[in-house]
């Protein structure tokens, strides 16, 4: 069965005009996506700036397609009043404005309570395509993985996993790409931060391998993007006074790198050590 839409617009706290929105991209993608809406017969509605009350009229088995000019915390309470509503919510990113701080990190924990971000292109193509799915074919995850070289290639950095799959295992620190949210680099620095309490300008990281086998991960097809960072000598006793366990990071330390893949390394991180030791010189 084909699921229903409605768009809940939030309009701006000091709006004049139903609709009316700052110029900029945002303002370009919402006037896009409302044309599309109106074209395709999705039931818009709209609720003011600041109230977290949904509007009447939601039916019961509608996705609901958040835009407009919203605050952080509002945004939050309006998906999970959707979803306690027995909705499914999509938020649409660029069809966003707020003047009062950063939406980012509000979208980030969006993203980590699973509700779905999606581009204003993406939902206008999901409205007017033939077969209105809200996953019209599987989806791959990624992540990306960094390995950070000291002393030239001699030593690299490692983690314990805390946590399965292959809790125990050394591996390098990494994680998953925080869709609509960032870029590969930008989630390589970040997971690096959260995990090993180091940090890496993202310009620094280099791309070396991209590794895609289907049954590379039990949690499912995982693609993840290799990068390296080799620590020049000036920043070296930064980044070790800085080396600290943290996230699903159970130890962390520096090892030579021979030892390292003598003991092996969890997932196939241990392929993206040894093509990085290929571009030695």
């Amino acid at each position: 069965m084909k699921p229903k839409f409605t768009l809940l617009e939030v309009l701006p706290a000091q709006a004049q005009t139903a609709g009316a929105a700052s110029a900029g991209d945002s303002a370009t993608a919402l006037v896009k996506l409302l044309s599309t809406c109106t074209a395709a017969g999705v039931a818009r509605l709209e609720v003011t700036g600041g109230s977290t009350v949904l509007p009447s009229g939601i039916d019961h088995e509608s996705v609901v397609l958040i835009v407009g000019s919203v605050q952080p915390e509002q945004l939050r309470l309006l998906c999970l009043f959707a979803r306690q509503n027995g909705h499914h919510v999509i938020v649409i990113t660029d069809a966003l404005e707020c003047s009062d701080g950063d939406i980012g990190p509000m979208l980030v924990e969006l993203n980590d309570m699973l509700f779905q971000l999606m581009p204003a292109a993406a939902a206008r193509s999901l409205l007017t395509g033939k077969a209105k799915f809200i996953y019209p074919f599987p989806k791959v995850d990624c992540t990306a993985t960094v390995a950070i070289f000291l002393d030239g290639f001699q030593s690299v950095i490692v983690i314990t996993r805390e946590h399965d799959p292959y809790m125990g295992m050394l591996a390098l620190p990494g994680g998953f790409l925080n869709v609509q949210i960032e870029d590969l680099p930008a989630c390589a620095a970040r997971e690096t931060k959260e995990e090993i309490s180091v940090t890496v300008d993202p310009a620094d990281l280099v791309l070396v391998d991209v590794r895609s086998s289907p049954s590379r991960d039990i949690r499912g097809h995982v693609v993840d993007h290799g990068y390296m960072w080799l620590v020049p000598a000036d920043k070296k006793e930064r980044v070790l006074a800085e080396l600290a366990a943290r996230s699903d990071a159970l130890t962390v330390e520096a090892k030579p790198v021979a030892a390292v893949l003598a003991s092996g390394l969890a997932f196939d991180h241990a392929e993206l050590v040894k093509a990085a030791l290929k571009q030695l010189p």
